[in-house]
């Protein structure tokens, strides 16, 4: 028998894939028109995610029944950490240079001796309340003395908000600064 390509004399050596169950609940008291972060997870290249989705919402007793449909929404989204990378400079565009770009802090740099750090989420008092992005993210509300998460979730959070959500001629977008977080500031 003639084979026509020299792949078809090696054979595909298939190994099975690991499976994680990630199943968990997030429940909370919510406020209708805010955007409220419920799943945060980090994925690497060749993931694969199937998420379902189950809610059940329920109302506080009210003076006057709601006599209408209300929509919830879940939204899924992917953020690749490299658009989240800190901007070396304030130009219009950034300058990246080499020694800050997120190619060098992956990669190592030319060397493979760059030990750059992400950028680290420090909380403040306004951080550290029941209620806040901090509380939504799943972080712990205590002080973490040093051991802080990446900001990058933050920032993932206003990048979110300021492309598909924030209508431009009303709201001014977030700060990629991060400050403050959209969501004490849609409470207040």
């Amino acid at each position: 028998m003639a084979h026509s390509n020299i792949y078809d004399l090696t054979r595909n050596i298939q190994f099975p894939r690991s499976t994680f169950d990630l199943s968990h609940s997030h429940q909370g008291a919510y406020e209708m028109g805010i955007l409220y972060p419920v799943m945060c997870e980090e994925a690497v290249p060749g993931d694969t995610w199937r998420i379902g989705t189950q809610v059940v919402a329920r109302a506080l007793p009210l003076v006057a029944p709601i006599m209408h449909e209300i929509n919830l929404f879940v939204h899924y989204w992917f953020v690749p950490n490299r658009i989240l990378w800190p901007k070396p400079s304030y130009a219009d565009p950034p300058v990246i240079t080499d020694e800050t770009s997120w190619e060098t802090f992956i990669t190592g740099g030319k060397n493979g001796d760059d030990e750059s750090q992400p950028p680290m989420w420090e909380p403040d008092a306004t951080d550290l309340t029941v209620g806040s992005l901090w509380d939504h993210f799943g972080h712990p509300m205590v002080d973490c003395d040093g051991v802080y998460p990446t900001a990058l979730h933050r920032r993932a959070y206003n990048l979110i908000y300021n492309e598909f959500y924030r209508d431009e001629n009303l709201i001014n977008p977030a700060l990629q600064a991060f400050a403050t977080d959209l969501l004490s500031l849609s409470l207040s």
